[in-house]
Parts: structure tokens; sequence; C-alpha cells
């Protein structure tokens, strides 16, 4: 067997094993705790904050059904829970059901059910990932589950299920709210793939960027990655990135400096002068797509030294019109 045999069968393996931990392995376990004040709804709609008349939020033997026969009912139920010290992972869970679920024109006019952050100064943290479900149509019964990530600075969350702007019926059972960890087992074995893949990709990838062509495909196929990647997984990128960073998100408002006083002016000012997290990522977005598209011209000018640069040309604009599209 050759080298670039061997190179093929330490790749093979490394993704195996990197797909059997993802897939097969419980990544988080719980502490069986629910935070959710009558989440069975055993005690009526006790603790629960109702949107719309009586008659359109109903519970019935344990199963809470909302209706809607106008857009702008919008009934709904919701509750805040206080986070505690320690508390970063949250996974929200549900068995729900909804039919002829009709919306408007935004993508969120639909039966929903989010877990949506809250800061100090109350206002809902609308750019980290939050639904849990979103749909329109119809649909039968089903178990909805997904963990979230808390940024430092929330300091509370809001459990939301109801239909938002939207018409038709849903019904939500059995919801439930619980804290999460990362197993060690996983954490331990994730670690090490990460340093796995850090030392032996160079060894694996060598032999393909000696072959020109072969470099250019694997620069275009990074970029058709990104390009195809899911907005949720950018927008858990962003808040890590902004995490690690101890950058603090931006104020809405701040730019109502002229009905302000001189003091508050001041303090205005002061966060106006440091870049918000939000300007930082879209640079950095940016930067990146520039830096692709000029590592895949000088790859694509060195696997194909005596094209017409015309020709090479129009190939990568029509690429990069495709990947944008995308």
């Amino acid at each position: 067997m050759n080298s670039m045999g061997r190179r093929l069968i330490c790749a093979a393996n490394f993704l195996a094993a990197t797909f059997s931990l993802f897939v097969f392995v419980e990544r988080y376990q719980g502490d069986n705790s629910q935070y959710l004040r009558n989440s069975d709804f055993k005690g009526g709609l006790t603790d629960w904050q109702i949107r719309g008349d009586r008659a359109s939020v109903v519970l019935i033997d344990g199963v809470l059904r909302m209706q809607a026969a106008t857009k702008g009912a919008s009934p709904s139920v919701r509750q805040t829970i206080k986070r505690r010290p320690g508390e970063d992972i949250f996974r929200p869970s549900a068995w729900v059901r909804h039919d002829e679920v009709s919306g408007g024109l935004r993508a969120w006019h639909a039966m929903r059910i989010l877990l949506a952050s809250i800061d100090h100064s109350g206002r809902k943290l609308w750019d980290v990932p939050h639904v849990l479900e979103q749909r329109r149509g119809s649909g039968p019964w089903r178990r909805v589950v997904r963990v979230f990530y808390l940024p430092p600075q929330a300091v509370a969350v809001e459990v939301f299920a109801g239909l938002n702007m939207a018409t038709g019926r849903m019904q939500i059972r059995d919801l439930n709210l619980e804290v999460v960890h990362e197993r060690p087992a996983f954490r331990g074995g994730r670690l090490v793939l990460s340093a796995i893949w850090l030392f032996a990709a160079p060894w694996i990838i060598w032999p393909l960027w000696r072959q020109r062509r072969v470099a250019v495909v694997v620069v275009g196929c990074g970029i058709l990655f990104g390009s195809l990647m899911p907005h949720a997984v950018k927008l858990e990128l962003r808040q890590l990135f902004q995490d690690k960073a101890g950058v603090a998100a931006p104020i809405e408002g701040e730019s109502l400096q002229a009905k302000a006083k001189p003091a508050v002016v001041a303090k205005s000012a002061a966060v106006a002068a440091t870049i918000p997290m939000g300007e930082i990522w879209r640079g950095l977005h940016k930067l990146g797509h520039v830096v692709s598209f000029a590592l895949l011209a000088i790859v694509a000018g060195w696997a194909w030294p005596r094209q017409l640069w015309r020709r090479t040309c129009f190939y990568l604009t029509v690429f990069a019109g495709i990947s944008e599209t995308l």
C-alpha cells in the first residue's frame, strides 16, 4: 500500500470515530429536575401568563389547546424562569401537534415554541438561537427537544408557546425544561479527536495539495461548506466567539442621545465608542469571504498557469455567484 492509501484509511477511520461519537454517544446529561412551574398543567393554567381569551386557550385532560381564527389574535402562554449560577445549558422538550396553521410573510408567523434569553435590562436576546419548534400546515403528535447554550449576559429565560400572528390550532403537553451538562466521557472523546485532527490534518492533506487541481476542489468545497452552513449554526459560533472574547452585546436604543440627560449622554458615548459585537462578527465574516475567494483564485492560477486570465476570471465569477446564491 502506498502513502496515499495509508492516508485515506487513516482519514476514514478518523471520520468514522468522529461520526460515531456525535451520533451514538449521548452528549448531555440532566439532573432530572423540572424548572417550570405547573409544567404538566395539572394546576390548570396557574403560573402561566396567558394571551388571548378563554375560548382560544383551553386545557383538556392535561393537553393545552390554542386556536386562532385571525392572525392578530396570537393566543399563547409563557413563563419566565430566573437563571441560577452554574446554569449554562438548558434542554426544553415537549409533545406538540398543529393543524391548519397559516402565517404571514415572516417566517416566525407560525406555530412556535421558544426559549428566549433575557438580559439585565429585560431585553430579549433574539439574535441568540432560541427556537425549539416553528411550523406551519398540519402535523401529528411528535416530541421536540433541543439544547440551548445561554450567553453570560442572560439572567433569565422565557418559555413561550403559541400561535405567533398565525391562524390554526396547536396542542402541547408534557412541557419540560431542565439544566444539562456535557458528559465527561463525551468531553474527553471530543478533546482527543480534536487533537488528533489538529495534528493529523496537515499530514493527510499534503499529498492532495501537491496535486494542483485537487487543491482547487478542496478550496471550492470549503467555500460551499460555509455557504450551506445553517444560519443557526453561524449564530451559535457568533455567540461562542462573543463569550470567549468577553464583548458585551450592544444595547438597543443607545442612539437616542438627544433626549437623554448629560450623564446618560456621556455613558452612551462611552458605549458607542466600543465596536458592537455584530459589526465585529460581520467584518470577520466578510473578511473570510475575501480570503476564501482570493485563495481560490491563487490555486486556480497555480493549477492552470497557461489558461487565459479572462476565462479563469469568468469561471471564478460564476462559481462565486452560485455559492453566494446558495
